[in-house]
C-alpha cells in the first residue's frame, strides 16, 4: 500500500488496512509523537506480510484517521492518494513451514 497526504503535522497519521474475509485488521502506521514535520507523506509505502497465505480476492478496506497528541487541537488533513498493491506467488509461500501458522 503506498499513501500521500497533507495535513500540519504528518506524525498524527495513523492507518490500518482491514481484509473482511477472514477480517484480519492491520496496523501499517501508529502516531508518532516526535514528528512535528508539515511536509506530508508523499508515496509512502506501507508494506505488511500478515495476509501471506490468504486469497487476495474480496473486499478491502483502508482506514486512516488523526490523533491529537501534544496539546495540539488541530489535527486535520487531506488524504491525497491511496494505492493498493497485492503480490502472491504461484506456489503457496506457508506449506511445509513449521515457523509460520497458516490462517484458518
Amino acid at each position: 500500500m503506498e499513501i500521500s497526504q497533507r495535513s500540519h503535522s504528518q506524525g498524527f497519521l495513523s492507518s490500518s488496512i482491514i481484509r473482511f474475509i477472514p477480517g484480519t485488521r492491520i496496523q501499517l502506521l501508529q502516531p508518532r509523537r516526535n514528528d512535528d514535520s508539515t511536509d506530508g507523506l508523499q508515496e509512502w509505502p506501507l508494506v505488511s506480510v500478515a495476509h501471506w497465505g490468504e486469497n487476495p480476492r474480496g473486499t478491502w478496506k483502508f482506514e486512516a484517521y488523526s490523533k491529537s497528541h501534544n496539546n495540539v487541537k488541530d489535527v486535520r488533513g487531506l488524504l491525497t492518494a491511496v494505492t493498493l498493491t497485492v503480490h502472491g506467488t504461484k506456489d503457496d509461500p506457508l506449506k511445509d513451514n513449521a515457523f509460520i501458522l497458516k490462517h484458518k
